[in-house]
């Protein structure tokens, strides 16, 4: 492209990231990113959105933190995909305090989770035997108008299930 004197644009740029990003080469996705800011073409929201996606779905979330905090210090505010991507990847390594914390951020910065959102947190606090909170967090979804899925019942079902088992079993 770049060879016939056509210079990619911010989509373009966004969409080869991706590319990348899906294949699991996120070293090529920086090194795009990086080509991308050189040439003079800002990184957006969504752009900034890939990548985080692509480190949180590694486990990276040390970057994926660090990248999300550049956003803000560029006044780019993040959105509830973005969000939702970040309490993916601390639900995914287990870190429940943090997805929490970032839900909370989320609700600070005046935006409202979605089914998503509280479907990601009320499973971490399953799995960590926080029952609960979890239960407090169906609440807060159902005050809020929102229908939970049937995976979310589901979930506090089993939770509730394997919380009746360890009881059995101490006795």
């Amino acid at each position: 492209m770049e060879e016939r004197g056509i210079s990619p644009s911010k989509v373009t740029y966004t969409i080869l990231i991706d590319t990348f990003v899906r294949s699991g080469n996120m070293e090529k996705a920086f090194e795009l990113h990086s080509s991308m800011e050189k040439s003079g073409l800002t990184t957006d929201v969504y752009t900034y959105g890939v990548l985080i996606h692509g480190l949180c779905i590694t486990g990276n979330m040390k970057d994926a933190l660090k990248l999300f905090r550049v956003m803000s210090e560029k006044q780019l505010n993040p959105n509830d995909v973005i969000y939702n991507t970040m309490i993916y990847g601390y639900c995914k390594q287990g870190s429940s305090y943090r997805a929490l914390r970032l839900l909370k951020e989320m609700q600070d910065n005046g935006m409202v989770p979605n089914i998503a959102s509280y479907a990601l947190t009320i499973d971490i606090l399953c799995k960590d035997g926080k029952l609960l909170e979890a239960e407090d967090m169906l609440a807060k979804m159902l005050g809020s108008g929102m229908k939970p899925s049937d995976s979310i019942y589901s979930t506090i079902s089993k939770a509730k299930h394997k919380d009746i088992l360890k009881v059995d079993i101490m006795e």
